[in-house]
């Protein structure tokens, strides 16, 4: 008899267990479990914000550009260079660019819970002052999601050489 008390016990116990499991969790605070949205929600996301951040270039829209990039992103261009948000804003506002293409190869994106690092090429058409420019560039873009929203932190870009680009071979 009462092996059957303790096993009716045990059944309890995991049902009750199981079923507040499967209720809603009514924590607040910072002890509450953020919901978890599957991968390729989350990679589809990351790309959005990456093509807007294209578009925005496109049709130079700066309000757009100052909404993905976060306060504390910096910038390293393939000239080697180093910068911060406030100086590639500055100069995105003064900028005689005129993008006409920026196609996007082989993007990959790995997301690491609130953090997500996008890596792939892009080849970039346009021209400035009249003069045509073209480059081809390997990038990196590090974004973390902030109130409910992707921003990138840190972008990383090197020139990828042409054939006829590359240095000559003695």
């Amino acid at each position: 008899m009462s092996r059957n008390l303790v096993f009716i016990g045990a059944v309890m116990l995991a049902g009750w267990t199981l079923g507040a499991a499967q209720g809603p969790d009514t924590r607040t605070g910072p002890q509450r479990k953020a919901p978890v949205a599957s991968a390729a929600l989350v990679e589809d996301q990351v790309l959005q914000v990456e093509h807007d951040w294209t578009q925005a270039y496109l049709n130079h829209h700066l309000a757009a550009v100052e909404n993905i990039l976060g306060d504390d992103w910096t910038y390293s261009p393939a000239d080697g260079s180093f910068k911060t948000r406030a100086q590639v804003v500055e100069e995105f506002r003064v900028d005689t660019m005129k993008y006409e293409t920026i196609t996007q190869n082989n993007v990959k994106v790995r997301v690491y819970g609130i953090t997500a690092v996008v890596t792939g090429d892009e080849v970039i058409t346009g021209s400035d002052g009249g003069r045509e420019l073209s480059s081809h560039i390997r990038f990196t873009d590090v974004f973390v999601k902030r109130d409910d929203k992707w921003q990138a932190v840190a972008s990383h870009e090197s020139s990828i050489l042409e054939p006829s680009d590359a240095p000559v071979k003695p």
